[in-house]
């Protein structure tokens, strides 16, 4: 046993892909473990964040009162969160919802990302519309999750 395998006080965890390896301050599909998985909003804000070509933007980004990691908030889960919880996202705070793991296309190639399929909070599940620009418009099936 090596010297740093004595100290060792985290526990282990066998990765399923490369990128679970990557450390990062934001959520990833890798992160839910192929489970969905229900987070409680603990502040909402906008930060300027760097795009995939280095440019800055500004995105919004949802803290959790019982996760390590915050998650930046894409267009979808952005169209979805409005959709159960009105247009204010201050309004999300304090609010559950549910996340998962799901394939979708990203710049035309298949990726595993974090998408909003739910929550205990809303009434019943419902239907949300998303349309986004040049693509057709998709309809999600939101879910009232258990807490």
């Amino acid at each position: 046993m090596s010297e740093h395998d004595a100290n060792r006080t985290e526990p282990e965890h066998e990765p399923q892909s490369y990128r679970e390896m990557r450390s990062s301050a934001y959520l990833a599909a890798e992160d839910l473990q192929g489970q969905p998985r229900t987070k409680t909003v603990a502040k909402v804000v906008t930060r300027e964040l760097l795009d995939e070509k280095g440019n800055p933007q500004v995105r919004g980004v949802i803290r959790f009162s019982d996760a390590k990691k915050e998650m930046i908030l894409n267009v979808t889960n952005a169209i979805c969160l409005e959709a159960m919880f009105g247009p204010d996202p201050r309004a999300l705070v304090g609010k559950r919802i549910t996340l998962a793991p799901e394939m979708d296309k990203l710049q035309g190639k298949p990726t595993l990302c974090v998408r909003v399929v739910g929550s205990p909070d809303i009434a019943a599940d419902m239907d949300c519309t998303v349309k986004l620009p040049r693509k057709t418009a998709k309809v999600r099936k939101l879910l009232k999750t258990k807490a």
